[in-house]
């Protein structure tokens, strides 16, 4: 199937592991936090697909839930949480049910009344028989309680550690990035992360997109997270892959890391709070301790105070210093006594490098109680430090960040070291920015500030990654030993090479995310106007011609219309292929002379025949070069008025030239309108990924089927000659010479059983064919929208 406009999302079958996470500090009343968490997904093939729905709330809830997918309610069986509070219902999607959206509300009885929660998921197609579903399950929908043993929830860290219980992902998350507060209670479990993150003050910024150093939070069964979900820390993020580091996950107790596709997957991210937190902290001064700022935010207001001295009523400091920042501690001492909302108090003060002093009682030192933390000292018994030697830097000079490389190159830096390495990290598998190797340039080894290296570009594989270049250049500082010190700059390029045939090698770079990772390719610049022509795996290589415009793409890396002509003459979206620059033309590679035109598309109705009158079930059928077909029918929604709508029949995508759908013709009324026939079959060309072009042919149709009364049901047509509506006669046999027995008006419906020839009548045209009506009376077929006017109209019988 087409990647852009056919994809059907499978979600991974969830499969929950550890990390039971609980609120920090002390556990509140249950119904303080109580609530429902509901979360849907499934798996499986085209034939047999599996859907689960879990829930998350208190122990003992009684729950009932119901699913909606393409105009049909499932309505899920009552169940009961278990101890956990957890359930999940589960069952077999049913034969032909069309891939989408599948939309879940679930309600739960709670200790304050009744929780409602809400969830989506997506679930690809069944076999598809052509026939309507029966339902949306197959067999019995299972509902049960359901719980994952997990690690063991904490209550809360101990003075010694930093708020969450040692060894849970929390406090690991909380570890890699200290500017997060210690929310209390329930507020802290893992799941509820995000939503405590958004109301502290000041609020932190949650989204949906990855970015390096935020914290991801996973609901339950998200990522394999467990009932009381999980946290884990994003190291870096190349394209929809994010590398995460997290604990007590992959093995208790233990870091570990994985990656993971997050894009559409809805997980939580925690950002900093401004661009200055996101920076390195600096250095930390010769003779203090580093530690961080914590549980200042559980009374509603975030922020230290800073004093002169180690009393509250010295005078203060501006400005506060946030939750989770840093402070260098440089002795301790004895102050006034500060007490918590937990009852635990403290009366030891750190004074911090700048001078000034704060309560250890918001510091996350390791001391507990009024004992100062070994080894920092006491303020009585500061010793004046040594002074070392200033520490060695460097600084790259060129080439700059994001330039295109290309050839022979010269890297230079600036340095007070004696000597300078220099290194280039870029993809060993190109097109995969996860798999990267160091590859050394060559040691600057001149005097002074000035070193310098040659580079010849060409002896690495191009590569760019669209909008992050990911070639790093990595200039490090040597000591008198030729040791690396930790001194280092690096700057990020790409790198640009013509091959032999003149070509730029590139690479298939970020089509997992909307496919089965493989990149189309296609006739011309262009997605719906032109075939796919070819595909091209994921880090498959492309060789690329020339680059032009073409049909605009748009993603999660932004949008290009920028596409790139191969040397076979096949095209590929430059979104897919790592160029350096995703939305412009890429330099040094030459823009195309032209782009082909693109197939000119044909639709030929072959059945039914123009006039022909459609009885029961038909096929319809059609020639076309196009890759698929739409079939429609446009009627009278009044019948006998002219009122009209489109009655869409199916869509063929059978192959070229060979395009049919069955039609029950029942579905709509009996209607001819005499001299034209007022059912208009239409099949449109659909474009190369799915949609309606302009293309289409037409035939003009009656219907006419027998209801179940066995009458044929017909309307009075042709009152209103001049615009102005009489009524017509009925008579008690077929002739004016018969006794009028009754009058009908215009679109009055008649139940037909059978014609025959009597009186002519004349008009805008001419009839001797008479309708006998069920009851018995007569009318002149002249004023009834049976499809044929001057002659008998198949299948109603003769009289």
């Amino acid at each position: 199937m087409n990647r852009i406009d056919r994809l059907v999302a499978r979600a991974v079958a969830v499969v929950l592991s550890a990390c039971v996470i609980a609120g920090a500090f002390h556990a509140a009343p249950a119904e303080a936090a109580e609530g429902v968490t509901v979360m849907g997904s499934a798996s499986g093939g085209d034939d047999a697909v599996e859907a689960i729905v879990y829930v998350s709330t208190s122990p003992g809830r009684v729950c009932n839930g119901r699913v909606r997918h393409a105009e049909e309610t499932l309505r899920l069986p009552q169940l009961s949480t278990d101890r956990a509070g957890g359930g999940r219902w589960h069952w077999t999607v049913g034969a032909d049910v069309p891939a989408g959206l599948w939309r879940v509300t679930v309600s739960c009885g709670l200790h304050h009344g009744e929780g409602t929660a809400t969830t989506s998921f997506r679930a690809s197609a069944g076999a598809r028989t052509g026939l309507h579903p029966i339902g949306l399950a197959l067999g019995e929908v299972k509902g049960e309680p359901w719980h994952e043993e997990g690690s063991g929830g904490g209550q809360g860290g101990g003075e010694e550690d930093n708020g969450y219980q040692h060894g849970q992902c929390t406090w690991w998350a909380r570890k890699k990035r200290p500017d997060i507060p210690v929310f209390p209670g329930p507020a802290g479990d893992a799941k509820n992360w995000a939503r405590s993150a958004r109301k502290a003050n000041p609020a932190f910024k949650v989204g949906e997109i990855a970015k390096p150093g935020a914290i991801v939070v996973f609901q339950p069964g998200q990522a394999e997270a467990t009932q009381n979900g999980h946290v884990a820390y994003v190291v870096n993020v190349q394209g929809h892959e994010m590398k995460i580091s997290e604990y007590n996950f992959v093995k208790k107790d233990t870091e570990g890391t994985r990656h993971l596709d997050w894009f559409g997957k809805h997980f939580q991210f925690i950002y900093r709070r401004s661009p200055a937190d996101s920076e390195e902290e600096g250095p930390v001064p010769l003779g203090a301790i580093r530690r961080y700022v914590f549980r200042t935010c559980v009374n509603g207001t975030c922020g230290l105070t800073r004093h002169t001295g180690p009393k509250v009523g010295f005078p203060t400091v501006a400005p506060p210093l946030a939750e989770g920042a840093a402070v260098d501690i440089v002795c301790q001492t004895t102050g006034d006594r500060v007490t918590g909302y937990d009852a635990t108090s403290t009366d030891v003060w750190d004074r911090l490098a700048d001078g000034t002093y704060v309560s250890d009682y918001y510091v996350d030192t390791l001391g507990k109680n009024d004992q100062f933390t070994v080894p920092i000292p006491s303020c009585s018994q500061e010793k004046t430090p040594h002074v070392p030697p200033p520490p060695a830097e460097v600084h790259i000079q060129a080439p700059t960040g994001g330039a295109i490389l290309t050839g022979p190159v010269e890297l230079t830096a600036t340095s007070n070291a004696p000597r300078v390495k220099f290194e280039a990290r870029y993809s060993s598998t190109d097109g995969f920015a996860a798999t990267a190797s160091f590859h050394l340039i060559g040691i600057g080894s001149s005097a002074g500030d000035g070193f310098s290296v040659p580079w010849n570009t060409a002896t690495i594989p191009n590569q760019g990654l669209g909008t992050q270049s990911t070639i790093e250049i990595v200039a490090t500082a040597l000591d008198g030993d030729g040791n690396p010190t930790t001194a280092q700059d690096a700057r990020r390029v790409a790198v640009a090479n013509p091959g032999p045939d003149g070509g730029f090698a590139y690479r298939a770079y970020n089509t997992c995310p909307e496919a089965d990772c493989e990149l189309h390719l296609r006739s011309g610049p262009g997605f719906s106007a032109y075939p796919q022509v070819g595909e091209v795996p994921e880090g498959g290589e492309v060789d690329i011609a020339c680059q032009s415009h073409g049909q605009p793409v748009i993603g999660p890396l932004g949008p290009t219309e920028i596409w790139d002509e191969l040397t076979d003459g096949k095209w590929a979206s430059d979104y897919y292929v790592d160029t350096p620059v995703l939305a412009a033309f890429s330099p040094p590679i030459p823009r195309c002379a032209g782009v082909p035109e693109p197939p000119v598309l044909e639709v030929h109705l072959t059945n039914p025949a123009m006039t022909e009158t459609l009885t029961g079930i038909v096929e319809l059928t059609a020639s076309s070069n196009a890759p698929g077909v739409k079939f429609e029918a446009f009627y009278s929604t009044s019948p006998g008025a002219t009122a009209a709508t489109w009655h869409r029949i199916g869509v063929d995508e059978t192959s070229f030239e060979n395009y049919f759908v069955y039609w029950d013709t029942t579905e709509m009324p009996n209607q001819g309108q005499p001299l034209e026939s007022t059912v208009l079959v239409r099949a449109t060309a659909l474009d190369y990924i799915g949609a309606p072009t302009e293309v289409f042919a037409t035939r003009r149709v009656a219907v006419s089927n027998e209801s179940s009364d066995g009458a044929f049901h017909y309307h009075v047509y042709g009152s209103c000659p001049n615009g102005e509506c009489e009524a017509v006669k009925l008579r008690s046999g077929p002739g004016t010479s018969f006794p009028i027995v009754g009058t009908v008006e215009e679109n009055d419906e008649l139940r037909i059983v059978c014609q025959a020839e009597g009186e002519e009548v004349a008009g805008s045209r001419t009839t001797k064919i008479w309708d006998e009506l069920a009851d018995g009376r007569w009318i002149s077929d002249y004023y009834v929208d049976t499809p044929v006017p001057a002659s008998f109209s198949p299948p109603i019988p003769r009289c």
